[in-house]
């Protein structure tokens, strides 16, 4: 559990309302991006650790310490910050959730394939997962579909990976680095999405979501979860976001 200390110091940055223990668990739920920062390094100085989440639909697949562990909820987080039709891009926020993002959409003449209808799924979340669907033989991967990103890295930076330009590089095997990632390199704070024109969607009519695969060691899978484990040491030295196992 964190301390007193670490109580007082954060609902000082979030205010009294927006913090919350519940069965042991320390819950924070930012009502702007511009504080997350400002926990982080909180969380750097006093040593205790962060796991970003939306609604929290994919966090029964994870498994890690939750000692001293501060649970960031980021559903508040969910406005549409931009739609730009001419160039397919929108920008949101990562709380929205996925079924509300083609409803805004739809205003433009525009989809976004993995926006389910039926889900309480959050952009972040996918992103954080890596979500991805079946359309007949093909895959359509989150990976394929983010453009760019806004984190707040382990020292409280914010950072911004990638391009809002489609056909850009610049950036972009960064950006597919930290889509998958489950929360453990980084807070995402804002997504650029590739959107496509309404009179392509009968493409994906088809479109099954594939399960979520978290970074569990399994044989097949030890290589990927190596990487992983050396990235994570590079990018978050302190352990300020939490390590899965």
């Amino acid at each position: 559990m964190l301390t007193d200390k670490n109580i007082e110091d954060i609902k000082n940055i979030l205010g009294e309302s927006r913090f919350k223990v519940e069965q042991g668990k320390a819950y924070a739920e930012p009502g702007e991006t511009s504080v997350i920062p400002e926990l982080v390094r909180l969380a750097l100085r006093e040593k205790f650790r962060i796991f970003p989440s939306g609604n929290g639909t994919k966090t029964n697949l994870l498994r890690f310490p939750e000692e001293k562990t501060l649970f960031l909820k980021l559903s508040s987080l969910c406005q549409v910050k931009k739609v730009v039709p001419e160039d397919l891009y929108v920008v949101v926020e990562p709380g929205l959730e996925l079924k509300e993002l083609n409803s805004e959409l739809a205003k433009y003449n525009l989809f976004y394939p993995l926006s389910m209808d039926d889900s309480e799924g959050t952009i972040g979340g996918s992103v954080a997962s890596g979500l991805s669907a079946i359309v007949g033989t093909k895959e359509v991967s989150t990976k394929e579909l983010v453009l760019a990103l806004e984190l707040v890295n382990s020292s409280g930076k914010v950072l911004k990976s990638g391009s809002e330009v489609f056909k850009s590089v610049t950036g972009y095997d960064t950006t597919r680095l930290l889509v998958g990632s489950w929360g453990t390199l980084g807070i995402i704070i804002s997504v650029s999405l590739r959107v496509f024109p309404l009179n392509r969607r009968k493409e994906f009519t088809d479109l099954k979501i594939a399960p979520a695969v978290p970074l569990k060691l399994k044989d097949k899978d030890k290589a990927r979860v190596v990487l992983h484990r050396r990235i994570k040491k590079l990018l978050d030295p302190e352990g300020v976001f939490v390590e899965l196992f």
